[in-house]
């Protein structure tokens, strides 16, 4: 490690990503066609996603700039230099790649977004939880060996 991650920071992205991650578990349980059809809900679940990615890079980029001397030049790099790191597993880290994409899809692309896609990407809920959790882990470890 070059430096001290800030369990802090870590641990406060954790919770606005559980949050979100909450959110975005509730309104998963609609069915697709009413979900489609409800603008409002579409709405809420592209915010409540945009942000649950961009915790995941943050904290990502934050334990990399700690304990990396790589830099990610583009988000989606975040991911696997965090299993280079041993905090994610290579499985988890490649389709957090996509999560990445999907995130800068809804912030530069937002006008051709639709809902049908949105709803599509609840499958990243339990990548975006099992994210959490390796943090989590990897950050109690840490704790414990005095990194």
């Amino acid at each position: 490690m070059t430096g001290m991650v800030d369990s802090r920071v870590v641990r406060n992205r954790l919770r606005a990503l559980g949050s979100r991650l909450a959110a975005l578990r509730r309104l998963s349980q609609q069915p697709r066609e009413t979900f489609t059809e409800m603008s409002t809900e579409e709405t809420l679940a592209e915010r409540h996603f945009q942000v649950a990615i961009q915790c995941c890079l943050d904290i990502g980029n934050h334990i990399i700039r700690e304990g990396s001397e790589r830099v990610p030049r583009q988000y989606h790099e975040v991911f696997p230099i965090l299993a280079d790191l041993g905090v994610l597993d290579r499985s988890l880290s490649s389709r957090l790649e996509d999560a990445a994409g999907f995130r800068n899809v809804l912030v530069h692309m937002y006008l051709d977004v639709d809902p049908a896609q949105v709803y599509s990407h609840f499958e990243f809920l339990s990548d975006l939880e099992a994210f959490a959790r390796a943090v989590l882990g990897w950050l109690e470890r840490e704790e414990l060996t005095g990194n």
